[in-house]
């Protein structure tokens, strides 16, 4: 999935690009917006100093020279819509009311454009089939996870410009519905070339509706919501591991730590709201479980039949997704241990690098760690931190 993966689409098979990055792309880190000059993030390895805590983490992802910056999809520096929404969400889940606002109201901004909703602002062939979508365009994972972090400021602050604008957004995307024989799904994007179901995309969505289906009143809303969840469980695989899905309906491989997650995340959100069996959610839990490994957070569950390459620590994307998922799902205690191998991920200044024990900055990773330290503070209260009195960051 785009915004959430390092995992790269094709035609027929999921798009992923090297677990690796080049050596070129592991040197550009971010770029500092006040003076305009480039810092580099191959810097001397540093664990941080201090327990983990999502409010200073927080506060330093919003620094300059740290919000902005290459991403594994794009290399120029950039400010993507998904980050900002990430800590927004954070700054909601740990209390801060005026940090959530103003971060809001910049994702409120970044959804210009011609339709409701929110993209990467810049051009990408999302499933490398040369069908290359507009910066315009808009996709259903941005939009889900944006909605969702909208829907927090909303439940924090009572303003009605919040909800407004994520169920607007949701509305828009309900054209992006595929119906298949095995049921409803959504559209990877907005765009004609993308008419693709991919799970994690659809899970996510699913949780969105149901939720603002619930706070808004709308009807349609939730019965979509209700259509997208027997599409979802239509595709589900039953394993020794858990439930799992795979990446696509094009793509039967198994998905990696952060689309699992995500699709983990989109079912607990929807339990919320619509019901959902205990033994479902119990063995959704369990396949998310499998991703703790000793002292690693793995890319891909431990299947019996994976090659031992694939089991390897996840990009920081996966750390911060599993560690939201399993918080929702009530399994703190799982949660907390993910919360405790993001050691080897830290960098100077309460940043997380790609991969443990490198260098490479990328805000996006960083906004997905924060989301999941910060959603294991609010979903499981005897977590480190949890105590701490709120903290206001600045806008």
């Amino acid at each position: 999935m785009k915004t959430l993966s390092e995992a790269a689409p094709r035609r027929g098979g999921a798009r992923r690009l090297p677990a690796r990055l080049p050596q070129a792309a592991a040197v550009l880190a971010f770029v500092g917006i006040a003076s305009g000059g480039l810092l580099w993030a191959r810097q001397g390895l540093d664990p941080g100093a201090g327990p983990l805590d999502a409010h200073r983490s927080l506060a330093a992802s919003l620094r300059p020279a740290a919000l902005a910056g290459p991403d594994p999809l794009m290399r120029e520096p950039v400010i993507m819509p998904v980050t900002v929404a990430l800590l927004v969400s954070a700054a909601a889940r740990i209390g801060d009311k005026a940090g959530s606002r103003a971060l809001g109201d910049r994702l409120l901004a970044a959804s210009g454009g011609p339709s409701p909703g929110w993209g990467l602002g810049f051009a990408f062939d999302a499933f490398a089939d040369g069908s290359t979508n507009p910066p315009s365009a808009i996709y259903g994972t941005d939009t889900a996870i944006a909605a969702g972090a909208l829907l927090d400021v909303f439940e924090m602050t009572g303003d009605d410009k919040y909800l407004d604008a994520a169920a607007a957004a949701l509305d828009h995307y309900r054209a992006m519905a595929i119906r298949n024989a095995k049921g409803l799904f959504m559209a990877y994007s907005d765009q004609p070339s993308d008419r693709i179901p991919v799970y994690a995309n659809s899970a996510l969505l699913m949780g969105a509706y149901a939720r603002v289906g619930m706070l808004a009143g709308r009807a349609g809303f939730t019965d979509l919501a209700d259509e997208l969840f027997r599409g979802l469980r239509s595709e589900k695989w039953e394993t020794e591991l858990g439930a799992a899905w795979p990446y696509s309906a094009e793509n039967p491989f198994w998905n990696d730590a952060v689309n699992a997650g995500a699709i983990g995340f989109g079912i607990a959100v929807y339990s919320r709201h619509r019901p959902v069996p205990a033994a479902e959610l119990d063995a959704v839990k369990a396949y998310l479980r499998s991703f703790l490994r000793d002292d690693d957070v793995l890319e891909f569950a431990p299947h019996a039949k994976l090659k031992p390459k694939l089991l390897r620590p996840t990009p920081i994307f996966g750390v911060g997704m599993l560690m939201s998922a399993l918080a929702e799902l009530g399994d703190c205690e799982t949660a907390r241990a993910l919360a405790g191998r993001l050691g080897p991920y830290r960098l100077p200044e309460d940043r997380f690098a790609y991969l443990p024990r490198d260098r490479t900055y990328f805000p996006r990773g960083q906004a997905h760690a924060v989301w999941g330290l910060a959603t294991v503070e609010r979903a499981c209260p005897h977590a480190a931190g949890a105590a701490d009195p709120p903290k206001e960051t600045a806008s």
